[in-house]
């Protein structure tokens, strides 16, 4: 042991471990070796530090006011944690998969890979998003305030549901078919493919109409109060 005024430090050996305590005013550090693996915690005012080796393999914290990280490596694997205020974040590799977590005040993020397969989840306030891949299909969440978003992939299947308030709309495919009802107060359309047949429903207070198409045939009925008119078309013919 070694005084420097108020100062101390320590040097020891046992066998092949080395042990090191220095003080200088609020300043610590330690060094100790065990064979190949080697710590070290230094403290210099609020900031604290850490690094092990076992083999190849190295864990790292420190903290410098609200900071704290950590890097661990297992084999090929790396994990991190880092804490700056309300951030947090997080890596880990699992042979080729990575997942990643990020806070920052209300902000929640979700990476993750396994294979080719991607999914994500963010959060921003009261935003959530998400995306999912699983060979060729794909899925989408969106929530901000009262609105919501989905699409997803399953094939050759999309769905897509939005809601702005009290209105709400809907787009689906199935093969050829594709969907749409879309509500904007109590107005409500709709739109559906199935091949070559297009039908559209129109609600404006009471009034409906009604377009279809089955080759080159069309048809109309539209209401406005207590009119109902029809136009068809067979040909170059037109009904009334």
């Amino acid at each position: 042991m070694g005084y420097q005024g108020d100062q101390e430090c320590f040097i020891g050996y046992h066998g092949d471990l080395k042990s090191f305590i220095g003080y200088h005013g609020v300043l610590k550090s330690f060094m100790g070796y065990q064979g190949d693996q080697e710590s070290f915690m230094g403290y210099h005012g609020d900031l604290k530090s850490f690094i092990g080796y076992q083999g190849d393999q190295e864990s790292f914290m420190g903290y410098h006011g609200d900071l704290k990280s950590f890097i661990g490596y297992q084999g090929d694997q790396e994990s991190f944690m880092g804490y700056h205020g309300d951030l947090k974040s997080f890596i880990g590799y699992q042979g080729d998969q990575e997942s990643f977590m990020g806070y920052h005040g209300d902000l929640k993020s979700f990476i993750g890979y396994q294979g080719d397969q991607e999914s994500f989840m963010g959060y921003h306030g009261d935003l959530k998003s998400f995306i999912g891949y699983h060979g060729g299909q794909e899925s989408f969440i969106g929530y901000h305030g009262d609105q919501e978003s989905f699409i997803g992939y399953h094939g050759d299947l999309k769905s897509f549901i939005g809601y702005q308030g009290d209105q709400e709309s809907f787009m689906g495919y199935h093969g050829d078919l594709k969907s749409f009802i879309g509500y904007q107060g109590d107005q409500e359309y709709f739109m559906g493919y199935h091949g070559d047949l297009k039908y559209f429903i129109g609600y404006h207070g009471g009034q409906e109409s009604f377009i279809g198409y089955h080759g080159d045939q069309e048809s109309f009925i539209g209401y406005h109060g207590d009119l109902k008119s029809f136009i068809g078309y067979q040909g170059d013919e037109e009904f009334f």
